[in-house]
């Protein structure tokens, strides 16, 4: 138990005051007694001389009545507990009071003073007995009388004094001593109370001061002793409590700042004590585990006593490992691990932190994949280049001879088997490029059934023989405007999807139908619109999907296949491509019960255009001035042999160069045909100088190449005409043709 410093100081005081009271108790009790002894011993030397004059006729006349008398009348004053007569020669002749066996002094003689003895009870007084008588030789006769006198001892007379008033005057004189005492150390405790609460009272609001400093607060001590000591304690004190504040102000910021940035970190920090159990932890490290764990037990076990060894000498320090998580889902992270220290040197704990990198390596697998794509696009992009040339020459001429063939010759069916070949070539080249995501968009207005009839030997090769493939086509299914190999990319996507689903064969269903969304509809779906759309519905009969899969189904880089097989890309891009046609996707499975895909494209009110080998009898003439650029000559020949015929101009370059120097030599040329991607000067910069040289020209880009290498060149963009290699006679001679007719009309 704690003591205040006033208590103290009273513990101190008090021993000293009660001390002090004693002993002047004690010195008063002593003084009095002294007093009262002397005056005890005077009365009883009176009282002993009375006594010795009583006693002189009783024992002059030796009559012992007489005696006896005297020593009864003696003993009746109070306090006179016995009184004894004796003789001249110490002979008692009568005793009286308290019987006690008398032993007279030894060295007791005759004289005029008292003998007085002490003893425990009493005072005990001798005192000579005396006569007087007149002197035997005086002159009776004489005329004068003389006062000589004969003094002679006749006995002794012993009296008691009793020491009862001096006992009860002493318990008396100690009784008030010591009230006195009890009053004074009272007195002294209020008087010395008073002056250590005036005296403290500045410590003692000090005091509370400084326990409302150790509580939280600060508190500002009025300055009452300018003065002193203690007013100088005070204001060092009220310069300690503000220096106080305002540093714990300032470190209660800095651990603010330190703790918001060690919850901001997007990097899990932790402390562990000795046992490696989680002390302290960040948000990062919580959302993957919970604090009071073993840290190490949330790592693979063949790696756990490994990294402790490694951890205590200091040197885990960015190394590679799995953590489970909370969610029971393994984690990649980049783990650090320090020991920390006691003031002796020893391990008392360890701090650390580590990297999540599970969404890193998941991006970084699905940029290897996707990589790997860009590499095939780019592969697909070239071949596709030389290979359309050679399709172009190819189709072209076998559009040209059938056009110079009359319809009963017997070649014609075999140069159409050719052309039709071709056709299909140059159809699976395109298909090729939209697997790659790489073929070049350009929308048209086609049929959905026939694309899917132009597909399904492809999607038989794609998913295996395992599965079958089941085709329910309306007849009443609409027309839709979109880029057909981006409808070729939704439909492959689905179908490797259905075919991952189905690893033990199944079937792949794909129907096609035209739907109505009424105002009605919308309203209990938000995501639809009004209108009427072409729907093409994509069944398997695999595994189905869970419900938190299904939300999450569209999301970019999400995948449920193993670690490696897939990007996570396939549908992300279906969504985003119906999202441009502005239509809907809608996805309906459970487990177990296979996966339904409701795609709806809207439905144009238009014809369908022309994208194949078209049999006409008599195509479009014209006297125009066509310039062809290209550096394939079979090209070159082929639209030569295409537009001649028909009544156009044409010169021919392999080159930007070599169409400049024609340029310049020809007035008046009326349509640049040109290649995108050529050796020398590029498409684009020709075609400024033509427009130019010649204001009114017309310019017409062809290219086989993919649709991100000529987005480089600068050639797509809106108001630019484009046709797509291989080139189909009728169709290129179509698009001259609107393109100047068109230009007769502005005119």
């Amino acid at each position: 138990m704690r003591l205040s410093f006033k208590t103290k100081a009273l513990l101190l005081f008090c021993p000293i005051i009660i001390a002090i009271s004693i002993a002047y108790s004690l010195t008063s009790i002593r003084a009095e007694q002294k007093l009262l002894r002397e005056e005890i011993i005077k009365r009883g030397e009176i009282l002993s001389t009375v006594a010795a004059k009583a006693a002189e006729l009783p024992l002059l006349s030796e009559n012992p009545e007489f005696v006896y008398n005297a020593a009864a009348s003696l003993n009746e004053i109070k306090n006179v507990p016995f009184v004894t007569f004796y003789n001249q020669k110490f002979e008692m002749i009568v005793h009286e009071g308290v019987a006690n066996t008398p032993q007279p002094p030894t060295a007791l003689t005759p004289g005029n003073s008292v003998f007085v003895r002490e003893h425990a009870g009493y005072f005990e007084f001798y005192d000579p007995v005396y006569s007087v008588r007149a002197d035997k030789d005086i002159d009776m006769f004489a005329e004068q009388t003389h006062d000589a006198t004969v003094k002679e001892h006749i006995g002794w007379v012993r009296i008691g004094l009793s020491k009862g008033i001096m006992q009860k005057t002493t318990k008396r004189i100690i009784v008030n001593g010591t009230l006195f005492a009890i009053v004074l150390v009272a007195i002294a405790i209020i008087l010395v109370n008073v002056l250590l609460t005036v005296a403290l009272k500045p410590l003692n609001v000090l005091f509370s001061a400084v326990k409302d400093l150790q509580e939280g607060e600060y508190p500002q001590v009025p300055d009452t002793d300018t003065g002193g000591e203690i007013g100088q304690l005070t204001a060092e004190f009220n310069k300690m409590s503000y220096a106080i504040k305002d540093r714990e102000q300032k470190l209660k910021l800095s651990q603010k700042k330190i703790r918001e940035l060690f919850e901001r970190v997007e990097h899990a920090l932790f402390t562990l004590d000795i046992d490696f159990n989680i002390t302290e932890g960040n948000r990062m490290l919580g959302e993957l585990c919970n604090l009071g764990i073993d840290f190490f037990s949330l790592l693979p076990e063949k790696d756990r006593e490994r990294f402790m060894e490694i951890a205590i000498a200091g040197k885990l320090i960015g190394v590679e490992t799995l953590i489970s998580g909370r969610d029971d889902a393994e984690h990649t992270i980049i783990l650090s691990l320090y020991p920390e220290y006691d003031v002796d040197g020893v391990i008392s704990g360890f701090s650390g932190h580590f990297i999540d990198i599970t969404e890193k390596k998941k991006l970084k697998i699905a940029l290897n994949q996707t990589q790997k794509l860009e590499s095939l696009g780019l592969l697909a992009g070239g071949v596709a280049h030389d290979f359309n040339n050679i399709l172009t020459v190819i189709l072209g001429y076998s559009e040209v001879i059938m056009m110079g063939l009359p319809e009963e010759d017997p070649l014609r069916p075999r140069i159409k088997v050719i052309a039709d070949s071709a056709s299909r070539a140059a159809n699976l080249t395109r298909q090729l490029l939209a697997f790659s995501r790489k073929q070049v968009m350009e929308m048209q207005v086609f049929n959905l059934n026939h694309l899917i009839n132009n597909m399904s030997k492809m999607l038989g090769r794609l998913i295996g023989e395992d599965i079958t493939t089941d085709l329910n086509l309306r007849k009443t299914a609409g027309n839709i405007k979109a880029d057909p190999g981006q409808v070729e990319q939704i439909i492959m996507n689905l179908a490797v999807n259905a075919r991952d689903a189905m690893p033990e064969g199944g079937t792949l269903t794909l129907e096609t139908d035209t739907v109505e969304f009424d105002e009605e509809y919308c309203r209990t779906h938000a995501e639809a619109s009004p209108g009427s759309y072409v729907m093409l519905v994509v069944t398997d009969t695999g595994h189905g999907l869970k419900k938190d899969i299904i939300e999450k189904i569209f999301d970019p880089f999400f995948t449920t296949k193993a670690k490696g097989e897939g990007t996570g890309l396939g549908l992300s891009t279906v969504y985003g491509i119906m999202k441009q046609l502005k239509g809907h996707i809608f996805v309906y499975s459970e487990p177990g019960s296979g996966t339904t895909f409701k795609i709806y494209f809207p439905e144009i009110k238009m014809g369908v255009e022309a994208t194949s080998i078209q049999e006409i009898q008599e195509m479009p003439r014209g006297t125009e001035k066509v310039l062809v650029v290209d550096d394939e000559p079979s090209i070159l020949e082929m639209v030569y042999d295409t537009l001649q015929p028909l009544g156009y101009t044409v010169f021919k370059a392999s080159c930007g160069e070599e169409a400049v120097e024609i340029s310049q030599s020809v007035k008046n040329i009326d349509f640049l045909l040109t290649d995108v991607i050529m050796p020398g000067m590029s498409c684009k910069k020709l075609a400024e100088i033509m427009k130019d040289t010649h204001p009114h020209i017309k310019i017409l880009f062809m290219s086989g190449y993919t649709d991100n290498i000529i987005a480089r060149k600068g050639v797509l963009e809106p108001d630019i005409l484009f046709i797509n290699k291989p080139l189909i006679p009728s169709l290129l001679i179509r698009k001259i043709r609107e393109i100047l007719d068109s230009e007769n009309k502005e005119k």
